[in-house]
């Protein structure tokens, strides 16, 4: 599995209850929604929490994940997946 270049860690907190949502901004397809599906559905496995799968407006989300176009078909080394906090 890759692992980032450089991670910087912030201050704040990211709360994980039964009220938790992901919203996807600007660019979304397929492959993305069935990602946030899959994660979902992990962290409801792990945590015993009931969460939502389905992705929210941005303006209600806990978490928004704002991709800029799709990703290459096969992913390569080449491809830019860098992570920023807004």
């Amino acid at each position: 599995m890759p692992v980032p270049r450089s991670l910087v860690l912030g201050v704040g907190r990211l709360r994980l209850d039964s009220s938790f949502t992901v919203a996807l901004a600007r660019f979304h397809d397929a492959r993305l929604e069935r990602a946030v599906v899959r994660v979902m559905d992990r962290l409801s496995r792990r945590t015993a929490l009931t969460l939502s799968p389905t992705p929210v407006s941005d303006s209600a989300a806990h978490l928004v994940i704002t991709a800029a176009a799709a990703g290459q078909a096969i992913q390569t080394e080449t491809e830019n997946e860098s992570y920023t906090l807004d």
